[in-house]
């Protein structure tokens, strides 16, 4: 009987670990997943550069780890730490740059901000959709205005914004193709001086 009840009190263990590993699952590996299942397709990431021999060939470091030559060398400048944070976004993430290129190609942007937000203005052409528009099947009218063979850009305040990737999963599971988020918003947007327009009743 024991152990029988040791086997039990392993499999409830094992059963809680799994729940709180799935309630940890982040937003982006939803979409991740939404697009391995529908091959939607995303910005690949930049490639990133190899090291050079020297820094690579364990020789080349002295045994008692000062560099002989440390004392001519120029200081070494720290890398800029927005750029440390980049590498990190999910690779369906694009800069104020690369969303400016697809607007200039004609591209559809949307914009996943609320009423309230918008007071602002808006990236000139964008239509508004809000994860709400989904449920409350409000976005029909709007998507019918969207082909989903072409790569559309969705944004909201920038930074720690739910509103884009919430939107942007519902585009994808409506059969979008390429679906990416303009990941510093549209205040970035605006201070790059890109074409804005006021929104109707702001």
């Amino acid at each position: 009987m024991r152990f029988v009840g040791r086997v039990a009190i392993l499999i409830v263990v094992i059963v809680a670990a799994a729940t709180v590993n799935s309630m940890q699952w982040p937003i982006y590996r939803d979409i991740a997943d939404i697009r391995a299942r529908t091959g939607a397709t995303a910005i690949e990431p930049a490639p990133t550069s190899e090291p050079s021999a020297e820094e690579s060939d364990p020789a080349s470091v002295p045994d008692d780890g000062v560099d002989p030559d440390a004392g001519q060398a120029e200081p070494a400048t720290a890398e800029p730490p927005v750029a440390a944070v980049e590498e990190d976004l999910p690779d369906y993430y694009i800069s104020i740059a690369d969303a400016f290129e697809l607007w200039d190609e004609g591209m559809p942007f949307v914009d996943a901000r609320t009423e309230n937000e918008r007071v602002v203005g808006t990236v000139e052409g964008a239509f508004h959709l809000e994860t709400r528009n989904f449920i409350d099947f409000s976005a029909d009218a709007i998507l019918n205005q969207m082909d989903p063979v072409f790569p559309v850009v969705v944004f909201c305040g920038g930074g720690e914004c739910d509103a884009s990737e919430n939107v942007a999963k519902r585009l994808i599971g409506w059969g979008f193709e390429e679906v990416y988020i303009m990941h510093e918003g549209f205040g970035a947007w605006a201070d790059a001086g890109h074409p804005t327009e006021p929104v109707e009743g702001g």
